[in-house]
């Protein structure tokens, strides 16, 4: 395990703790998975009837958190919900993404 992946532990275990408001707790959550992964960006959405609607995103345009993406209109969205595990979608898929659908 390198030191940096035992900062984001130590940082995500601080936060369990520590006395912070839900959004800021979810904010810094995002943040952690996307360092952990070294991924270009981390959404985490909450599904509301049809419809996904992001509550914290580290890498996307702040604008993002006021959307909502209907799951019917969205393939690659209604593939992660499809599906219990892990969802990659290969960088040349056919599958527009949900700001491009």
């Amino acid at each position: 395990m390198t030191l940096s992946r035992r900062r984001i532990y130590a940082e995500l275990l601080a936060d369990l703790v520590a006395d912070l408001p839900h959004a800021v707790r979810l904010q810094r959550l995002v943040s952690a998975l996307r360092a952990f992964f070294g991924c270009g960006a981390v959404a985490l959405l909450r599904l509301e009837e049809e419809h996904l609607r992001p509550v914290a995103v580290d890498g996307l345009v702040r604008d993002a958190l006021g959307r909502r993406f209907a799951v019917g209109l969205h393939p690659r969205l209604g593939a992660i919900l499809g599906r219990r595990g892990v969802t990659c979608f290969h960088h040349d898929s056919v599958l527009p993404t949900p700001t491009t659908a």
